[in-house]
Formats: C-alpha cells, sequence, structure tokens
C-alpha cells in the first residue's frame, strides 16, 4: 500500500506490461508482483514520498524497463549514505 493505486489499463500501460513482463524471471503476473514487492522492499522512502516535491513512485514507473533494471542492480537500496 506504499504505492498509489493503478484504477484502469489504457493501451500505453497495456503494451509496456507486454514489453517488461518476458523480461521478469517469472514471466507472468506472479512475476510481477514479486518485482513490484522487491521494488517497495527495498527502496528509499525517497519514492515513497518523503523528497521536497511529494512526488511517488507509481505503476507507471514500474513498467519502465529502467526501473526492472534498478530493482536487479539494488538501485533503489538505501546504502546508509546520509
Amino acid at each position: 500500500d506504499r504505492l498509489p493505486h493503478a484504477v484502469s489499463v489504457n493501451e500505453k500501460r497495456k503494451r509496456r506490461l507486454k514489453k517488461i513482463i518476458p523480461q521478469l524471471k517469472t514471466p507472468n503476473v506472479d512475476g510481477f508482483r514479486a518485482y513490484v514487492r522487491a521494488f517497495v522492499h527495498q527502496a528509499k522512502p525517497f519514492y515513497f514520498g518523503d523528497n521536497d516535491t511529494g512526488w511517488t513512485a507509481d505503476f507507471d514507473y514500474l513498467l519502465r524497463e529502467d526501473s526492472l533494471t534498478g530493482v536487479r542492480e539494488g538501485k533503489f537500496a538505501d546504502r546508509g549514505i546520509a
């Protein structure tokens, strides 16, 4: 519940889902859920609105290929750097 809920699937989202799901370790809906859980688990508070603008990562942010790569590489993890 830390991410805003997607309430509709438009054509752009359908295209991005079709593109990203085959890239997942488990290429199906369960794999996508696991990816979202991994992001939520490792992402810094910045991605949930703890920043100067109040911006939060959302469903569309997670549909970006660079977001998937970032989760795989630990880009979003808090490394204890102040």
